[in-house]
């Protein structure tokens, strides 16, 4: 079955006061935000490196939520929106990609 996959990467600290979000806020966010939209996902907490537009380097605390399957937000650019402005950043990255899914079981 063919499908899109989406792998979103946020970082956890805070666009004005550089404090990092506690892993079970995360947790209840994204719980509340998937929830309303009745989407499956998953979510890996990592570190990650990236060029900030001030030019520094930055290392920081993230998360790398996945999600695949018919339940993806029909509106993407709200939904990003409400992600990036539920965990008060600047930019999130979001890699979409269409993907073969097939389940495998017994």
């Amino acid at each position: 079955m063919k499908d899109i996959k989406y792998e979103v990467f946020i970082g956890l600290n805070q666009k004005k006061t550089g404090k990092s979000f506690d892993v079970e806020f995360v947790k209840k966010l994204l719980n509340k935000e998937f929830t309303n939209y009745e989407i499956n996902f998953s979510l890996n907490q990592q570190v990650g490196g990236y060029v900030h537009k001030d030019g520094k380097y930055v290392i920081e605390d993230g998360f790398k939520m996945t999600f695949v399957g018919e339940r993806t937000p029909k509106d993407e650019v709200e939904f990003f929106n409400r992600v990036k402005k539920a965990f008060k950043q600047e930019s999130i990255l979001v890699i979409k990609r269409p993907v073969e899914v097939e389940f495998r079981g017994n």
